[in-house]
């Protein structure tokens, strides 16, 4: 893949990012203390579809630039870790702190795909789709600065 269809994948899934940031915003300011299931669920499926947009721009760093993409049984925990780390072909993509923030999106992921959405709590979710808006921008900053320190 040459390194403008690469950049234009990974701008496109940044632009999908925000689009759920914003969208969050939406369900947060029509919400009230105790929001029904249909909100809880929305709310659910934004910040599953977050981290997935996360994740595919990882496995597109990975498979173009390191050549690599983790296949273990944990592969998801590895390609995260995997992104703070430099390679001899690249800088880190993203820094510790934000991967410490991920983790938490990664978890609730795993959540979100292995129960139903009657079951989802509003508890579960609250921080995460509160703090969504502060983590895009923190990611979008990162990748966008990964990208312009990669060679043209």
């Amino acid at each position: 893949m040459d390194n403008s269809a690469f950049r234009e994948l990974i701008y496109a899934e940044l632009s999908n990012l925000t689009r759920l940031s914003e969208e969050s915003k939406g369900i947060l300011s029509g919400i009230s203390d105790s929001p029904d299931v249909a909100t809880t669920r929305a709310a659910g499926s934004i910040l599953h579809d977050f981290y997935n947009g996360v994740e595919n721009i990882f496995k597109r760093i990975a498979q173009t630039i390191d050549c690599e993409v983790p296949s273990e049984n944990h592969w998801h925990k590895e390609l995260l870790a995997l992104m703070t780390k430099p390679t001899d072909r690249r800088k880190n993509a993203i820094s510790s702190e934000l991967s410490l923030k991920l983790k938490d999106y990664l978890k609730f992921r795993h959540l979100y795909r292995n129960t139903y959405g009657f079951d989802l709590s509003w508890n579960e979710l609250t921080s995460l789709i509160q703090d969504l808006g502060n983590i895009t921008a923190q990611f979008k900053q990162e990748i966008e600065e990964f990208l312009g320190n990669l060679q043209h």
